[in-house]
């Protein structure tokens, strides 16, 4: 089930990008886990947009239910070697968001394509700087803020912002109640900080 997952999301996100015209990511990313260690609800939704991007409504205590591959199976990450320095970036959201991400859909598939390529034309620019920068820093404040105005010019609810994050291919996206973090093994300590203190995958 998890072989199919990963190339389910590998080939989905080839695929809507070449289609519709949306960024290409500079390496496939495949797998990734969301941990929500907070006692509220997140939703988490993966740059750049598509109808095939990992989004996920994580309830306290839970972690992502579809999708989720960690760097420490077998099956996931091309074997651990391959693609796991990719990286992706995430928008992390307070509440259960999910109807204003569906509405960016609409009734009509063409439209709803249009619309999709518009708002990732005007969020190439940040998405853009996140990838092209070494590693997995915490992002920028000015970024993240450009990101959810973007975003809001849409209806998706600024206010319920809690942070950009990214993190490796097969890596943890972990939030506790503070501030989301990114790291290879979680939970994480802080931005690309592992449980035992090493930053970076671990090789």
């Amino acid at each position: 089930m998890k072989k199919l997952l990963l190339t389910i999301s590998t080939l989905t996100i080839t695929f809507t990008s070449t289609i519709i015209g949306e960024i290409l990511m500079p390496k496939k990313v495949s797998a990734y886990c969301v941990y929500n260690r907070s006692n509220t609800t997140i939703t988490a939704v993966q740059l750049p947009l598509s109808e095939g991007s990992f989004k996920a409504v994580i309830q306290p205590g839970n972690k992502s239910p579809d999708g989720c591959c960690p760097w420490d199976e077998p099956t996931c990450v091309a074997g651990g070697k391959l693609d796991k320095e990719a990286k992706t970036p995430f928008l992390i959201y307070k509440g259960d968001i999910d109807e204003y991400i569906r509405s960016l859909r609409v009734n009509d598939a063409v439209t709803g394509r249009r619309l999709i390529k518009k708002i990732n034309s005007d969020l190439e620019p940040s998405i853009q700087n996140i990838l092209s920068t070494p590693g997995i820093p915490t992002i920028k404040s000015e970024i993240a803020e450009n990101i959810y105005s973007l975003l809001g010019k849409y209806n998706i609810p600024k206010e319920q912002a809690l942070g950009v994050v990214q993190t490796y291919n097969g890596g943890i996206v972990f939030y506790n109640g503070s501030v989301p973090l990114g790291c290879w093994i979680g939970p994480c300590k802080g931005q690309d900080i592992n449980r035992n203190g090493t930053r970076g995958i671990l090789r």
